[in-house]
């Protein structure tokens, strides 16, 4: 029976719970890119950065087709007139920078960010000739339906459990005959 709290004890260090993501689509007349982030990021350098409606972040993302290393600046928007919203992507493997402006991305505060659904056409802040598309999917946390991981870890928790029960009436019953 001690193996079998073990054994299940180190299924659930492995079980992850599912976590909502922000898919982030862009196309444009230059250039497109796709990138997937947590729905809720923890934003690595808003005070490094010295400016309170900024929040950056490291990634990966897939720009005219090819994976890069990319840099995210995300802008707060509060409606004055040089808060721009939108976001930066820039590229370390291209020495690119997309840098679409238009609505804020995100609820709350750049310590503590929520991405949102969105959709809008805009330019680019930096080369206006640029135009994009910007679709932001954020998908629910699905932790409400198990993954087949946990589906297997539980079936497989029934076979033991069984398993030692059977194996201990059949002890039992040699012990009484």
């Amino acid at each position: 029976m001690r193996r079998f709290f073990a054994l299940a004890a180190a299924g659930l260090a492995f079980a992850a719970p599912a976590q909502s993501a922000a898919i982030f689509d862009i196309t444009g007349n230059t250039h497109s890119a796709q990138f997937v982030l947590p729905t809720s990021p923890t934003a690595i350098f808003p005070e490094e950065l010295g400016d309170p409606t900024i929040f950056g972040m490291d990634g990966t993302a897939i720009i005219d087709g090819l994976l890069n290393d990319v840099h995210f600046h995300f802008y707060y928007n509060d409606g004055t007139p040089l808060a721009v919203g939108g976001f930066d992507l820039a590229s370390l493997d291209m020495l690119l920078v997309l840098s679409p402006t238009g609505p804020q991305l995100f609820t709350g505060t750049v310590f503590n960010p929520t991405f949102i659904n969105a959709e809008f056409d805009t330019t680019d802040y930096y080369e206006p000739s640029w135009t994009y598309h910007i679709k932001v999917t954020v998908t629910p946390d699905a932790s409400a339906v198990p993954e087949p991981a946990s589906w297997a870890m539980m079936i497989g928790g029934f076979a033991l459990a069984g398993g030692a029960l059977r194996g201990r009436r059949q002890a039992w019953g040699q012990r009484v005959a």
